[in-house]
């Protein structure tokens, strides 16, 4: 895990971050208020299983979407091609795919971020992004990006970083991060061993 780095890092990733950040200024104007998300649809199948193009709330199959918004469960394949809006409540079961990157609250699967991956509660699976994967919460399997991997809570597996892997809960598993060529290695038993950045 890499510390030096943070700062940086986590400045490069706000920009890939579509979640809003409560504002830290009192002198910033209010958020505008939240819409209604509009779940509005062509759904080819029955009973909320086969292909759905647009932004339905539930679906089971393959959905396909240009941005996502205050979606609640895909179980399948989810293809969103832009910035999710007020997606923080979203659980995929399968394969994710954006372009900017797939948005949400809950991952289990394969989630692949051509830009970025963002998940309010965390990633279970394969996560992969050209920039950056963080989650507000855990990371648990494969992660990997050609910047950064950031974890608000547990890091566990494998993580890898083009820059930098950051985990602010525990780490298990092993994490790399190409900022100085540091790794570090945890053992079941939670002995660590990793080769610190050079001065």
């Amino acid at each position: 895990m890499l510390r030096r780095g943070l700062p940086f890092l986590m400045t490069v990733l706000s920009l890939t971050n579509p979640i809003p950040v409560r504002a830290q200024d009192v002198d910033n104007p209010p958020p505008e208020p939240r819409r209604n998300a509009g779940h509005h649809a062509l759904n080819l199948g029955m009973a909320g299983v086969g292909l759905s193009i647009g932004n339905s709330r539930r679906w089971a199959g393959l959905r396909v979407n240009w941005q996502d918004n205050a979606v609640d469960q895909v179980n399948g394949i989810n293809v969103t091609l832009w910035n999710a809006k007020h997606n923080e409540g979203m659980e995929v079961n399968g394969l994710a795919l954006g372009v900017a990157g797939p948005v949400g609250g809950r991952f289990n699967g394969v989630t692949i971020g051509l830009v970025g991956a963002v998940a309010e509660r965390g990633f279970n699976g394969i996560t992969l992004a050209g920039l950056g994967v963080v989650a507000n919460g855990d990371m648990q399997g494969v992660n990997f990006s050609g910047l950064g991997t950031v974890a608000d809570g547990t890091l566990w597996g494998l993580s890898l970083g083009g820059l930098a892997v950051v985990g602010n809960g525990s780490v298990r598993g092993i994490s790399a991060g190409g900022f100085a060529g540091s790794y570090r290695v945890v053992t079941p038993s939670g002995l660590v061993r990793h080769a610190p950045a050079a001065a």
